[in-house]
């Protein structure tokens, strides 16, 4: 679908009057899988669409880690463990149009928390590493975020200090699994998936 797109955007780029007519939302959305009117998600777009093609073995990560070999992660396994995830926070009360922050690294937890989150309809924050327990507080307090996904060395450094600032935040999930009951009043990763169905 998108090399006919993007010849089609160019054609219209170059003649306005004439390649315009070529171009379509609506050929879009149905190339897309998009219902018309209906709801677009974009966990679907990115992930499921292509679990449920000739894509699904195919890498849809490459993960590359000190020290370690590369590790793909194939739509199949991305549609799996986003549905997973999606699942572990509605066991934890989220629900559409609640927000959830991340406050980690470039991981695979990072991603599989993103999309899970998107495909239950909840709103996805993310905290910039770098950022310290003000800018953190600031941004959890105004949007009154229910989870956050974090690893067990910023929570301890950033936000256990602050938590009792932060009442919406109901669960604190730790993608290291350095927390799952060693740190007091969070969720391990491993845990809360291994959980969900």
């Amino acid at each position: 679908m998108r090399p006919r797109v993007i010849r089609q955007a160019l054609r219209a780029e170059s003649d306005p009057g004439g390649g315009a007519e070529a171009f379509s939302w609506a050929q879009v959305g149905r190339d897309l899988g998009i219902r018309p009117g209906g709801p677009v998600n974009m966990a679907y777009l990115a992930v499921d669409r292509h679990a449920d093609s000739e894509l699904a073995d195919k890498p849809a990560f490459r993960f590359l880690a000190e020290n370690r070999s590369p590790h793909d992660l194939s739509y199949r396994e991305l549609a799996r463990l986003t549905d997973r995830f999606g699942n572990a926070l509605k066991s934890l009360g989220v629900q559409p149009g609640d927000s959830i922050f991340v406050l980690c690294g470039r991981r695979c937890e990072l991603y599989v928390a993103v999309l899970g989150a998107l495909k239950i309809g909840a709103i996805v924050s993310p905290l910039f590493p770098a950022f310290g327990p003000e800018p953190i507080r600031n941004r959890m307090a105004q949007a009154a975020g229910k989870v956050l996904v974090t690893t067990a060395s910023a929570y301890l450094r950033k936000v256990e200090p602050i938590r009792g600032e932060l009442p919406s935040l109901r669960h604190v999930v730790l993608v290291d699994d350095a927390g799952g009951g060693v740190v007091p009043e969070t969720h391990g990763w491993e845990h809360l998936l291994h959980a969900a169905s």
